[in-house]
């Protein structure tokens, strides 16, 4: 179980930051950070993480770099 999150949570990382750029380089710069958490937060259900997975990836790819 524990690897197969962290499967997931590398799939959701590597998708996010192709569709949306990493921390320093947006590829959609117009996108605020509630829309991008947004995003995020539907990844995340898609592939039915926890919160917890979803709060680590939030602070990892939007919330740390603004």
């Amino acid at each position: 179980m524990y690897n197969e999150s962290a499967i997931t949570l590398g799939k959701i990382q590597v998708e996010f930051e192709c569709l949306f750029g990493n921390k320093k380089r947006r590829l959609k710069p117009h996108l605020t950070t509630q829309e991008l958490t947004g995003e995020l937060l539907r990844m995340c259900n898609r592939d039915e993480l926890s919160f917890e997975c979803f709060q680590y990836l939030e602070k990892y790819l939007i919330t740390e770099e603004r």
